[in-house]
């Protein structure tokens, strides 16, 4: 069995630890972690290191950023969408890990529909969308992961009214996500659960920490002939009650290659 876990940590630095609680108890074989805010990683490199991983990302300070940490050595590392080069955010990373192409992503949350942020988020996410239409037919195994930053149905957030005038439920966002499925990209986790109310991601003002009260922000999307190689999906919410967690909890799947 081969695990991927896919974690928005919302500062490495800062939850560390976490991500080291992740390896020691799941022990995935590649772990996908978004918004690291972190622009130099030599010292992340030592530290997994030790501990039997290897970590390769492209880092931003204070903001953005991505990394893929992996048992085997990532491969053909592309850092940057290709597709949208004069992008000045660190929201993309690839590599081949044991003959799987795996796309980490840290998309535009957007913020207001109609903001400047909003079009930004619109242009980069339309040039994603090029990129992994083009890049479908150059490998057989391939999961893309992270923070899509985009909640695509009414079962994706316990109450609609709070998110209707964001651009992560906005009409063009939520078209992306249908549009990627329609071109034979699977979302794991509605494939398995097409009714299930499960959420990602919880503000911090929850301080109840009321994990009915969330969104659903990340995602595993996969090529088809990895459909019927999956053992699982598990949102893993115990890692949002730890103290001074991320905002998001991890995901994790299972695959059988």
């Amino acid at each position: 069995m081969f695990s991927v876990i896919s974690f928005n940590i919302n500062s490495i630095r800062a939850r560390l630890h976490i991500a080291q609680q992740i390896i020691e108890n799941e022990k995935p074989d590649v772990l996908l972690l978004q918004e690291i805010k972190m622009e130099k990683i030599d010292e992340l490199i030592d530290f997994f290191h030790t501990i039997g991983y290897n970590i390769t990302a492209i880092g931003q300070k204070s903001y953005n950023g991505v990394a893929i940490v992996s048992k085997s050595r990532a491969e053909d590392v592309i850092k940057g969408l290709p597709t949208f080069a004069e992008d000045p955010n660190a929201r993309f990373i690839q590599a081949v890990i044991d003959n799987t192409l795996f796309i980490n992503v840290y998309m535009p949350n957007g913020q207001d529909i109609g903001s400047e942020k909003f079009f930004y988020k619109m242009e980069w996410t339309k040039k994603f969308s090029e990129y992994i239409e083009t890049v479908k037919g150059e490998y057989d195994n391939i999961v893309i992961a992270g923070d899509f930053n985009i909640v695509l149905a009414s079962q994706d957030v316990y109450d609609e009214k709070i998110i209707k005038n964001l651009a992560i439920y906005s009409d063009e966002a939520k078209k992306f996500m249908t549009d990627w499925t329609a071109d034979g990209w699977t979302n794991i986790f509605r494939f398995l659960y097409p009714t299930k109310n499960s959420y990602t991601w919880w503000s911090y003002r929850n301080t109840r920490r009321d994990l009915n009260k969330g969104i659903c922000l990340d995602y595993f999307l996969t090529t088809k002939n990895l459909v019927g190689k999956v053992r699982s999906m598990e949102i893993l919410t115990e890692y949002r009650l730890l103290e001074k967690p991320s905002d998001h909890t991890p995901i994790k799947l299972t695959l059988d290659i």
